[in-house]
């Protein structure tokens, strides 16, 4: 007698269902739109996967740049420091020229004297015959050793001034170096805040779009319950997917939202209501099952109060990526790293 009655209301329901189709428009669009937003679940689940592999994209980039910033700024030090040497070498061969100066001093004044000597020397080589020709022979090559120091002295100075000219030219050099390597880093430094921008909207852009699709999913979800619930589909408990094998379940657990989201506000908010609306979703067909209606409409009531609390967990998960976009890069720095 049981058997026959469930087996009238769910005659009934199909029969219900199929003029409610043809009389009503809203569930006719309701219908359009279910079939519509499946034959969108695969393009927006492929959109979904380009911008979470743009987002990893972009974050490896940004790892390289990094390491070519920090490089430029080693080499703009180094050609600091090159400048540095030259500049103390400048100095070095300054001192260099000036004790050559001194030298020649010393020698012209020498040279005075010397010429005192040799003038001596032959007056009093007049006196004595062999004795003066050994002091205007000592005259003479005193004379030319001074002559001769005096042209060291003057090519010290010579090659001093161009060393000098040198030094001061490679110092220049090595200064205009150290400005090119500045504005490369610089510019590296910009790069590097232009990608960490392009990866954080890259990041909430893959983020939003992966929530938007779990609530699609919820909806064609429960709106399977409701055809069981009205007869019009023979799926069993066993045709529905559990809390942790859905899309979301799977994503929450071990997939992007656990490596890359699972810092965000909202995040922990989602787990439990999402388990509740799959468990009230079976407790609904199980209780349609044996023909208990109270017991089902109040897994319909909880189920739909459950999906409410997700939808509000992953909008504040969303929101709290778009208020935060570094904190999406960092962790996926951090995640490329490890890699």
């Amino acid at each position: 007698m049981f058997n026959r009655a469930v087996g009238l209301s769910r005659e009934r329901g199909v029969k219900w269902w199929s003029k409610a189709g043809r009389q009503d428009p809203r569930i006719k669009e309701l219908n359009v739109a279910l079939e519509h937003s499946r034959s969108q679940l695969a393009a927006s689940e492929q959109r979904v996967r380009e911008a979470e592999s743009r987002a990893e994209e972009l974050a490896r980039e940004n790892q390289v740049l990094g390491h070519l910033a920090g490089n430029l700024s080693a080499f703009s030090h180094s050609l600091e420091m090159t400048q540095t040497s030259f500049a103390s070498l400048a100095h070095s061969m300054e001192q260099e020229r000036q004790y050559a100066i001194r030298i020649q001093g010393i020698a012209s004044s020498n040279q005075a004297s010397i010429d005192a000597i040799a003038t001596n020397l032959e007056q009093l080589a007049d006196a004595s015959g062999e004795a003066s020709e050994k002091v205007r022979t000592l005259a003479r090559r005193t004379a030319d050793a001074t002559a001769e120091i005096g042209t060291l002295v003057s090519a010290i100075r010579a090659d001093s001034a161009q060393s000098r000219g040198h030094i001061a030219s490679l110092a220049e050099h090595s200064s205009s170096y150290s400005g090119v390597g500045q504005s490369a880093a610089s510019t590296m430094r910009q790069l590097l805040d232009m990608s960490t921008v392009a990866e954080g909207s890259a990041s909430v852009s893959a983020l939003r779009s992966f929530c938007e699709l779990a609530k699609l999913d919820h909806l064609i979800y429960k709106f399977r319950v409701y055809k069981v619930l009205f007869g019009v589909s023979q799926e069993r408990g066993s045709d529905f997917t559990d809390h942790t094998h859905c899309r979301l379940g799977k994503w929450y657990r071990e997939g992007d939202g656990a490596l890359h989201y699972a810092h965000l506000a909202g995040y922990k908010d989602i787990d439990a209501p999402h388990a509740a609306v799959h468990r009230c979703a079976f407790d609904a067909i199980d209780a349609h099952a044996s023909g208990d209606t109270a017991a089902m409409l109040k897994a319909v009531a909880e189920m739909e109060s459950a999906s409410l609390a997700v939808q509000e967990g992953l909008e504040r998960v969303v929101a709290s990526g778009e208020q935060s976009p570094a904190l999406l890069q960092r962790r996926r720095e951090s995640e490329a790293q490890s890699r």
